[in-house]
């Protein structure tokens, strides 16, 4: 764009241009602002916690480990662990019989067993009952309530009675 005498003048002299200026400047700190914000908004809100606890460290750990075996090394990044928290970890799953060692030529892979992903599921399900949502898994042996006394008494009489 080549500015001549004649447009510098028309912008200078024009009331409005200013304002308009202002008004863009303001617009795009308040969008700079807004998706700031709304960048670690949805980082706390994917992540419920700033620090994860010892049992999610080890929910994570299971549920990368249940479709393919992962090296410890792929654990570390996709799980964003450092070694001296993640090895304590590995060693209680394995040693509960949760994860398993796969060595394969001279890599060796962390699985997750079947008891772990019986594990994971108890875990899932613990978590979304006190969140108060609905169960991802159907829960196996569901327990009743205790009968009240009233009903108990119903009970003893119609067996009495057959």
């Amino acid at each position: 764009m080549v500015l001549t005498a004649a447009s510098t003048q028309a912008t200078t002299h024009n009331p409005i241009m200013p304002e308009w200026r202002a008004m863009r400047n303001v617009l795009f700190l308040v969008e700079k602002i807004r998706s700031t914000l709304s960048r670690h908004v949805c980082v706390f809100h994917k992540v419920n916690f700033l620090r994860r606890d010892r049992f999610q460290i080890m929910a994570g750990i299971l549920k990368s480990c249940v479709y393919n075996g992962l090296t410890i090394s792929q654990l570390l990044a996709f799980q964003n662990l450092s070694y001296k928290i993640l090895k304590p970890s590995l060693d209680h799953l394995s040693s509960s019989n949760l994860v398993e060692y796969e060595i394969d030529e001279r890599r060796k892979f962390v699985r997750t067993t079947a008891q772990g992903l019986q594990a994971l599921r108890a875990y899932e399900t613990a978590m979304a009952l006190m969140d108060g949502r609905p169960s991802p898994h159907t829960i196996q042996g569901t327990l009743k309530p205790p009968a009240t006394a009233k009903a108990r008494f119903k009970e003893d009489v119609h067996r009495a009675l057959s």
